[in-house]
């Protein structure tokens, strides 16, 4: 987890919205249709954790040596960065909420890695400590919401935490940010080789709420099957 541009907000559409019906008339439901269709219109409703990805404001990232990205203006850490990650990163649950396959250009693919896929599925975080973390995810081999803790060797002057490698943690209308590259699978390269194809991911800090519903959710321990 190295490197992480704040990106705008947007406010889904498909929010759900309940009201109580006074009148059975077609004519009250049909105004009720039209007021919510209104109130999606406006500008002033919260907007949600996710990415708008567009290609003026997708990340640009370069490749190093190794084949890992990075990203291209900020392939070191700034010494903020580095005090941000100590203070707001360790000691903290992250929720995932998106990501994105980057491509041989350092481009972004513009639709999510695990929309419709079948098998892998995307891990929050609980970061205990420099030395610990759990991962929280639904796992196929066992049917179950489960939760993984290992030991790691986290250091804020690289922003490596296994193999999330973070390159920004940061606040937008009060809520923490976190965005970082992480390998996401092997493809065949089409030569009887495999390369690392990696993604680009976003997280928001979970509240103590948040975080003690996703303990009290996945309760399966992995490390007993793995």
């Amino acid at each position: 987890m190295q490197y992480l541009a704040v990106c705008c907000i947007l406010q889904e559409k498909n929010e759900m919205y309940m009201w109580k019906m006074k009148s059975k008339s077609v004519l009250s439901v049909l105004l009720t249709v039209l007021s919510v269709l209104a109130a999606s219109c406006v500008d002033n409703l919260e907007p949600d954790d996710r990415w708008i990805i567009e290609p003026e404001n997708v990340p640009m990232f370069q490749f190093d040596a190794d084949g890992v990205p990075y990203r291209y203006e900020n392939p070191v850490l700034s010494k903020e960065m580095q005090e941000t990650l100590r203070k707001e990163f360790v000691g903290y649950g992250w929720k995932w909420m998106q990501t994105f396959e980057i491509q041989d250009d350092g481009y972004l693919k513009p639709d999510d890695f695990y929309a419709g896929l079948i098998g892998p599925s995307p891990s929050s975080l609980y970061v205990k400590s420099n030395t610990e973390y759990v991962s929280y995810f639904h796992s196929d081999a066992v049917n179950k919401d489960v939760f993984w803790q290992q030991a790691c060797s986290f250091k804020p002057e690289t922003g490596i935490l296994d193999d999330l490698r973070i390159w920004s943690v940061y606040t937008l209308s009060g809520k923490w940010y976190m965005d970082c590259v992480e390998p996401l699978c092997q493809r065949n390269a089409g030569d009887g080789t495999y390369k690392t194809v990696w993604g680009c991911s976003h997280f928001v800090r979970m509240t103590n709420a948040e975080l003690l519903l996703m303990q009290k959710t996945y309760t399966f321990d992995y490390s007993q099957h793995h």
